[in-house]
């Protein structure tokens, strides 16, 4: 093994380590990947699923909305009496 691999498969997190640096519940972080809403995941073996930390940055990347202020704002539609 070179130390190369060494290194990247140390860079793995496991759920746990996923949802501690979101903020959420590791249960939150498997309901996300078995739905397919969650970061993408390396699949080493039927128990064994991990993450990479390129991924999580890329999930978190691709959730970043703008602040209220900055936001272009559109109007709800009006609600029309009798329906």
């Amino acid at each position: 093994m070179t130390s190369q691999a060494h290194e990247s498969s140390e860079l793995l997190l496991d759920a746990a380590a996923v949802a501690a640096r979101l903020g959420v519940k590791t249960k939150t972080v498997t309901e996300w990947r078995r739905r397919g809403r969650g970061p993408a995941f390396v699949w080493l073996s039927w128990r064994c699923v991990r993450y990479r930390p390129s991924d999580i940055d890329a999930f978190i990347a691709a959730h970043v909305r703008p602040a209220a202020a900055e936001a272009k704002v559109v109007a709800a539609p009006a609600r029309i009496p009798g329906r």
